[in-house]
């Protein structure tokens, strides 16, 4: 399989770069596509018919949606567009997780229900195109685009490699454009991918592989306290930026090679003073998709109801949704709620209560940014940990009851835990160094305008460094990518 960072994928990425550049726009476009379908079919080519035909079947739709067409069939189209690809996304990524669900029911009815469990396959990146496909849809519905007459140009949308497996989920107003235009080389924009590569290699192989590993003894101690817990979700956090990150450098870097450019989907998320604010830094592309497509059409629909009771729902869906898309687990779904309940309580509560009697400055700032801190680190131990039940059975656990009246305590962490917890946490800022110094080289470029392609001595400086940090600290076990299981 040609993925993401290993050596076949960039003789695969060199390859396509130097042929590309040498043909007209047209026969790029071409190309490319022939190039993406490559690429996923080293995974498995019998999921090229699932891509080619929902990018089929949205194609022919589109063609009928255009707020310009006369006749009352546009929304059978868009309900037939939205039936067809959630139906696929629900078939091959819940199917499984409804049956099993229902096992306790059967049981109950005393019925052998082993033989309706299906061995699905999850197509890689079926989370990611699927949206894009949607949000194509609702654009051109809603007349914010046309609908192409291209279909090359359509499918390469889709199936466009750099993103195709991870996103950032692109929309068509940016991607599709460009790809409808001629691309000119730019030196200066392809060195610039280039060092996205590079800063994506140290991200994955250093930081994120390295944390991986650690993490993996954390969460396999039977009993682990809830101290232990809360370090192991910090260490997570850190270890799925910069695993989800990475990848989304390599899509942006390997895009700049080939004159695109791909939206961003982090922005300082560990800077965020509250939940809503690190939901507007981090996966960018979900959640401005989830707001845009989603909860702004709820809000808009329910906005008679009482009291923010409209707003409250429009929240409580679309977190609802925005777990159950990250995996078909029910701790996915607690997740997201998690969250909704965060946002609702901030936005009603916290709020308006800071808005009378908050005073900005270096100290009130930090401490919101360690609280949002706290807050995250619990959202990314609810996905970390085995299920639900195995958090719910550590938090009884550490609960002692001490002196005759029974009262109860919380034992955050055993005396036996506390070395082990400081341990990590050190390791952890350790493994952090790179990402602390890159916000400060942004800090830095922001504030006295630098550009690093003008400085070629410092570039060759910071390539050489990254090399020595790779040959010195990359992990030797590889990881999958987190979200190529979303």
């Amino acid at each position: 399989m040609i993925i993401f960072p290993q050596l076949s994928y960039f003789v695969f990425l060199a390859v396509v770069v130097l042929v590309y550049w040498r043909l007209n726009h047209r026969s790029q476009n071409v190309f490319f596509l022939l190039c993406s379908y490559i690429f996923y079919a080293t995974w498995d080519w019998r999921f090229l018919s699932l891509i080619i035909g929902s990018a089929g079947v949205v194609y022919f739709t589109a063609l009928r949606l255009s707020p310009a067409k006369d006749g009352g069939h546009r929304d059978l189209y868009l309900y037939f567009n939205i039936i067809w690809n959630l139906g696929l996304l629900c078939y091959f990524k819940y199917m499984n997780f409804f049956i099993k669900s229902l096992d306790p029911i059967f049981a109950s009815l005393h019925i052998n229900a082993n033989h309706l469990h299906l061995n699905i396959i999850l197509p890689l990146g079926i989370s990611f195109f699927t949206f894009e496909l949607l949000s194509y849809t609702f654009d051109v519905y809603r007349g914010v685009i046309q609908p192409t007459r291209s279909f090359i140009d359509l499918s390469l949308f889709i199936a466009f490699f750099p993103k195709l497996i991870a996103g950032p989920i692109q929309r068509a107003t940016n991607l599709l454009v460009q790809i409808q235009k001629e691309r000119v080389f730019d030196g200066r924009h392809f060195m610039s991918g280039i060092d996205l590569i590079v800063w994506g290699l140290v991200k994955k192989l250093v930081i994120a592989d390295n944390l991986a590993a650690i993490l993996y003894m954390v969460f396999r101690f039977e009993k682990p306290s809830i101290g232990l817990l809360l370090a192991g979700g910090l260490g997570f956090g850190i270890q799925l930026y910069a695993d989800f990150s990475a990848y989304t450098d390599f899509a942006r870097g390997s895009s700049r090679l080939l004159g695109f450019e791909l939206i961003n989907n982090f922005n300082k998320p560990f800077l965020a003073k509250n939940v809503m604010d690190f939901w507007n830094r981090w996966h960018i592309s979900l959640t401005s998709w989830m707001k845009d497509y989603l909860f702004l059409p709820l809000v808009f629909k329910l906005a008679r109801l009482p009291l923010g009771l409209g707003y409250a729902i429009a929240v409580l869906v679309s977190w609802g949704c925005v777990g159950v898309w990250h995996g078909a687990e029910w701790k996915y779904l607690v997740w997201g709620i998690y969250y909704a309940v965060l946002i609702i309580g901030y936005q009603f509560v916290l709020k308006p209560v800071l808005d009378l009697f908050w005073k900005e400055n270096l100290f009130t700032n930090a401490m919101a940014i360690f609280v949002t801190w706290i807050v995250v680190t619990i959202g990314f131990l609810l996905i970390r940990i085995p299920s639900l039940g195995f958090l719910w059975m550590r938090v009884k656990d550490e609960i002692v009851r001490v002196g005759p009246e029974g009262h109860t305590r919380v034992q955050l962490a055993s005396f036996a835990d506390r070395d082990l917890v400081t341990v990590l946490l050190i390791g952890f800022l350790f493994y952090s160094i790179p990402l602390l110094c890159s916000l400060a080289w942004k800090w830095l470029q922001d504030r006295q305008q630098w550009d690093l392609y003008e400085f070629y001595g410092l570039r060759f400086f910071l390539y050489t460094l990254a090399g020595l940090i790779l040959m010195i600290f990359a992990g030797i076990n590889q990881n999958d990518f987190i979200y190529f299981r979303f």
